[in-house]
């Protein structure tokens, strides 16, 4: 008789025809290859919980990790507090990376997100953009395709 695989583990189809994906794995594999970087800057990461999406996994960890790593490079002088969160916007997903450090127009690109950032989000065919944080510093929100 062949193992069962738990349901979490077994990818779904997508609209796309490639598995979908659970955002929160992604995040989960991103924040372990970033942990030495993490750690070092004391930050405090919190992720909410996040839906599947009808994503590219590469892309969306693409984009994930380099919010993150623009995070904690614009962080000021404090460890660095980060978010992820993701709701509904129409049929799309909207994920939110937040940070406590520099407001939009402090950083490098003044305001807009880095140039890898903006391909793999139009790669998925989702649009990317920042605002200042409400408790200052940072949110870059893009959107992507809710699974079906």
């Amino acid at each position: 008789m062949p193992e069962s695989t738990p349901s979490a583990a077994v990818p779904r189809p997508s609209s796309s025809g490639a598995p979908s994906l659970d955002a929160g794995l992604e995040v989960a594999e991103v924040l372990d290859a970033l942990a030495a970087s993490l750690v070092a800057a004391r930050a405090i990461v919190e992720v909410a919980s996040l839906p599947r999406l009808d994503v590219e996994a590469a892309a969306f960890r693409t984009v994930v990790r380099e919010l993150l790593r623009q995070a904690l490079a614009c962080r000021g002088g404090m460890p660095p507090r980060l978010r992820v969160t993701a709701e509904p916007c129409g049929a799309d997903v909207c994920v939110a990376v937040t940070d406590n450090g520099l407001a939009p127009d402090a950083r490098p690109g003044r305001g807009r997100a880095p140039d890898g950032v903006r391909a793999a989000v139009a790669r998925m065919g989702g649009h990317v953009w920042t605002e200042p944080a409400p408790d200052g510093g940072t949110a870059v929100l893009f959107t992507v395709r809710a699974a079906a």
